[in-house]
């Protein structure tokens, strides 16, 4: 199954023997944050392609322009994962 079917991101948790909501989607479709959403990850959308807009609409848990405000905010991030669990 094709994102925004949850398989994808459900496999790779599995693989990385942990639960889906102990994962983090990055992604800068809205296919990879419907999926991440689907999968009950974490969903992080990089405003870095054309889907600006898109990516906005679909509610993500967070929003970078870059990947150094990514990095700059692993902090953050990480207290909201361990607060969805």
């Amino acid at each position: 199954n094709l994102k925004p079917h949850p398989a994808p991101v459900l496999e790779a948790a599995k693989r990385l023997n942990i639960h889906p909501s102990s994962c983090v989607m990055v992604g800068d479709m809205p296919l990879d944050i419907q999926a991440g959403k689907k999968a009950k990850a974490l969903t992080i959308a990089m405003l870095t392609g054309i889907f600006d807009h898109a990516l906005v609409e679909c509610q993500p848990d967070f929003v970078f322009k870059s990947l150094s405000e990514l990095i700059e905010n692993l902090d953050l991030i990480e207290s909201k994962l361990f607060a969805m669990e």
